[in-house]
């Protein structure tokens, strides 16, 4: 018998590339699902205070999260910092794969005329 204890609800990991729209679509289907989203971009890289949590703060914060919630979508890559915290509990991962020129687009435009 597993030590662990028995997980329900939508569990949803989105990957992707830079500028492939994983923090869009994670909105809408969190909206559509009425799951909470976590942007693990803002966690690991830049806060709306300013400044970037340090890995074992974001790593923490993410684990509370998980643990606390049935269902959540986390948006972002972070594979090496969360490969025992979210992805082995994930019920889907979605990998967002757009066409090189439109995802270079993206990343040019939100560059230039942020």
């Amino acid at each position: 018998m597993s030590s662990e204890p028995q997980l329900s609800g939508r569990r949803i990991q989105v990957i992707g590339v830079t500028g492939a729209g994983k923090s869009t679509f994670a909105r809408r289907l969190g909206q559509e699902l009425s799951i909470p989203v976590c942007e693990l971009d803002s966690l690991f890289h830049k806060s709306r205070a300013g400044g970037a949590l340090s890995e074992d703060d974001a790593r923490r914060s993410v684990q509370v999260l998980v643990e606390s919630n049935d269902e959540w979508i986390l948006d972002g890559n972070h594979w090496v910092q969360l490969k025992d915290v979210s992805y082995n509990k994930a019920t889907d991962i979605i990998w967002i794969d757009t066409p090189l020129p439109l995802t270079l687009w993206r990343v040019i435009t939100r560059t230039v005329w942020v």
